[in-house]
């Protein structure tokens, strides 16, 4: 069977009628992307190698990376020097004009975790050495509540006010992660805010949705059935209209933290997006 496990979509604003009508942003999501939860600790080195693998051999393919050294940055003012060491090789293996972007692990103890803290992580990973620079912030443990927006506006408007993160042409990239449908639609209209996860049922075409598969059983919930990986992937990517991006694996949630290695379905997943990417043509964006 498949489960979604998440997915992002970028803001919308909230009105009476249509509190979930999409709103141009001003970064470009043209490109189909993987996202991955690389909550993986570099050591050794090889850990990280089926993503090297990946990025080299794909380069039409864009990536979306969650780096989460210690559930968050750690508390010094560079990650350790395993994390050093990786994050070189990944960015040394990234294409000219391909799309890889670093964004880094934040917890907010949904709502309850010290402002201050909060910034804490943000400006730490700010302040990385320009080697390890990440790309921006992914704020795990949202509480979408009305009491709880302009918390969270603070957070967005910190990310995007920072001028040093890894790609400066552009503001850098915030992803709200409440895990369920937020409260207070107000937090789809969160200025700065570029994505936000919700539940997969209500995708919409800039989606960054995650299954959990069954490569025996390829079998919605709603009961539609494919016969392959590649045609789920296909059937993701063409709902999403190029502007969203997902990641599948097929470890068991219930028993996994599937966040934590490659699952055995790792190549031929990126090998489905990467077909779709080159059927496409697509050009590398600058988000």
């Amino acid at each position: 069977m498949l489960s979604a496990l998440f997915h992002f979509v970028a803001p919308t604003p909230f009105t009476a009628a249509k509190d979930l009508q999409e709103r141009a942003t001003t970064v470009n999501t043209s490109i189909p992307r993987i996202i991955l939860p690389l909550y993986i600790y570099p050591n050794p080195k090889s850990v990280w190698e089926p993503l090297f693998t990946a990025i080299k051999s794909n380069p039409t393919v864009a990536f979306t990376i969650i780096i989460n050294p210690n559930s968050g940055p750690g508390k010094t003012n560079s990650p350790a020097s395993n994390y050093v060491a990786a994050i070189e090789n990944l960015r040394s293996v990234v294409a000219p004009g391909q799309v890889v972007r670093l964004i880094g692990y934040v917890p907010t103890g949904y709502g309850k975790r010290g402002v201050d803290k909060v910034k804490a992580d943000v400006n730490r990973y700010a302040g990385w050495p320009s080697a390890v620079k990440m790309d921006g912030i992914f704020f795990d443990e949202t509480i979408t509540s009305s009491q709880y927006l302009s918390k969270y506006t603070q957070y967005t408007a910190l990310v995007k006010n920072i001028k040093t993160w890894a790609n400066n042409s552009t503001p850098g990239i915030t992803v709200l992660n409440p895990g369920t449908w937020p409260q207070d639609p107000h937090f789809f209209n969160i200025p700065g805010a570029d994505h936000i996860k919700h539940p997969a049922a209500t995708a919409s075409q800039k989606s960054f949705i995650f299954y959990n598969v069954n490569p025996s059983n390829m079998t919605t919930k709603d009961g539609k059935k494919f016969s392959s990986l590649d045609s789920f992937v296909q059937s993701i990517v063409n709902g999403l209209d190029s502007n969203g991006g997902l990641f599948i694996t097929n470890l068991d949630i219930a028993d996994n933290d599937v966040y934590a290695s490659f699952s055995s379905i790792w190549q031929a997943f990126i090998n489905s997006v990467a077909s779709l990417s080159h059927q496409k043509q697509i050009v590398a964006a600058s988000y």
